[in-house]
């Protein structure tokens, strides 16, 4: 695909960043409405084929790592909210519009629990997105694009500048998604639509022609 043309669209620190959001450590975040209701309990959805909201550009692929990728146009209310987390870049008005990647790991368990083995399989998901994420952010840099993707564990982005401002997964995945959430206390799960809430979710941003952020993301296919 030329670069020029736009893309057909298909229609152990705080550990909040992972599938739980606490809400109360996000005052002042973007939120997508109220939280929808699983149809099949906590650990479930019915939906067997989801229907992706406008602006999807790629529809949520599988690595070889087994981690689901997919690529979105990112709406207004998501981009004012990058760009208190993005301070230093400019977000709109460029040459490239700003293209987000959220990722979703199948998890062995619900990572709401506590216990060394959920702790073990968090680390584990963890280094497997930031790796994705170096390599991806990389590629890009070396043809001049910018590319940052958000630290799960305390929702900030890992090479931007240090900010009370933190990214909201479970929001995030809701609006580009439409992946639904559930109460669990004081916190907010994210239902991915075949795992349920067994999900590591994590978020990548890039200013990058589609083209070439489709073939950095096809080199992990």
């Amino acid at each position: 695909m030329p670069e020029n043309m736009e893309p057909a669209i298909i229609s152990r620190k705080p550990d909040m960043g992972y599938n739980a959001t606490n809400e109360r450590s996000h005052e002042g975040t973007l939120h997508i409405g109220k939280t929808a209701p699983c149809s099949c309990g906590s650990e479930s959805q019915s939906d067997s084929q989801p229907r992706y909201p406008a602006g999807t550009i790629m529809e949520p692929k599988t690595t070889r790592e087994h981690i689901e990728v997919s690529v979105h146009k990112c709406p207004k209310a998501l981009i004012r909210e990058l760009e208190r987390i993005f301070p230093e870049v400019e977000l709109v008005g460029g040459e490239h519009a700003l293209l987000a990647v959220p990722t979703s790991q199948h998890t062995k368990m619900d990572l709401v629990r506590v216990g060394e083995e959920v702790e073990d399989e968090k680390d584990l998901r963890l280094e497997r997105f930031a790796e994705l994420g170096e390599r991806v952010r990389k590629s890009l840099a070396q043809q001049g694009y910018w590319c940052d993707y958000i630290d799960p564990c305390s929702g900030l982005p890992m090479h931007g500048e240090n900010n009370s401002n933190v990214y909201s997964e479970c929001d995030g995945f809701q609006l580009l998604l439409g992946y639904r959430t559930q109460k669990s206390g004081p916190c907010t799960m994210l239902l991915h639509p075949k795992w349920g809430s067994a999900v590591y979710p994590a978020s990548m941003f890039a200013l990058t022609p589609y083209s070439v952020l489709c073939s950095a993301l096809e080199s992990e296919m």
